[in-house]
């Protein structure tokens, strides 16, 4: 197998998988926030100007991981049609000095070529931490690609379509410089779901799962407190794997075996 150069392996374009916004459960103001902030910035940018104001540079989504950040903009890219340019913050980093800020600035060019354009950065913080904690990095690699990044989103502010939308479970470790206007404008929080949320979220998970009829997903709602979107799809798969277990030809999941993976992950959780 030929090895590929980070710098040429990076910016082959990636795909976000489909998404619909039907299929997320809960957050359903969120879901308008960040449709009408992205739509309206993009699509409806003229009626802004006629206002006399700037459109959206960027959003940051930001909250605990497992609640959704993500699916929300493969949802979003989806539905809206829009060109997409992804940046995965961990995998950017080249071992060959000055690959990385190449790499950002040739997916920024590619973005200005492709109007309308979304710039997902997932795990933002992974590419603009703060720079006093980057005070260890001697070679100051994490604060030349903070600087490239800077620079490229303030590039693109006059294109009035192109918006950067930057994903992070850690938004205290991210750049100040980022924050200010004219970069991410609108930090958007995605918390836990709350109870009804719950239930929305496990309804529209029992569409594709088989439950028998004791299975109570108002119930289960109710129990399942602190538990994110992902513990609650973990949930209904580990409980499906309890039901094999029990019976390799088993159809359906049954209201015990959910109940025998809720008290090990409660506890887990306590």
């Amino acid at each position: 197998m030929s090895i590929m150069h980070p710098l040429q392996k990076i910016e082959l374009e990636s795909i976000l998988p489909q998404q619909k916004w039907n299929d997320i459960g809960g957050y359903e103001h969120i879901k308008k926030k960040i449709k009408q902030a992205v739509e309206w910035s993009i699509i409806k940018h003229e009626t802004y100007k006629k206002l006399g104001a700037k459109p959206l540079s960027g959003i940051l989504l930001y909250g605990p991981s497992g609640c959704g950040k993500t699916l929300m903009v493969q949802a979003l890219v989806t539905e809206s049609h829009m060109n997409v340019i992804c940046i995965d913050g961990p995998k950017i980093y080249s071992k060959y000095l000055g690959d990385t800020e190449k790499i950002i600035r040739g997916l920024f060019k590619r973005a200005r070529q492709i109007i309308p354009c979304i710039v997902f950065i997932d795990e933002l913080d992974s590419i603009a931490s703060k720079r006093e904690w980057d005070c260890s990095n001697s070679s100051g690699v994490n604060e030349r690609v903070l600087s490239t990044l800077l620079n490229e989103i303030d590039g693109i502010q006059e294109l009035k379509q192109v918006i950067i939308i930057g994903c992070t479970n850690k938004l205290d470790q991210i750049d100040d410089a980022l924050l200010r206007p004219g970069r991410f404008d609108q930090l958007i929080y995605i918390g836990l779901p709350n109870e009804s949320e719950r239930l929305n979220i496990l309804q529209i998970m029992s569409k594709k799962v088989s439950f028998n009829n004791d299975v109570n997903l108002n119930e289960l709602s109710k129990s399942t407190n602190l538990f994110t979107g992902a513990d609650l799809e973990n949930l209904i798969r580990e409980s499906g794997l309890c039901a094999l277990r029990e019976n390799i030809l088993s159809t359906k999941i049954y209201n015990r075996h959910i109940e025998i993976v809720l008290k090990n992950k409660i506890k887990n959780l306590k």
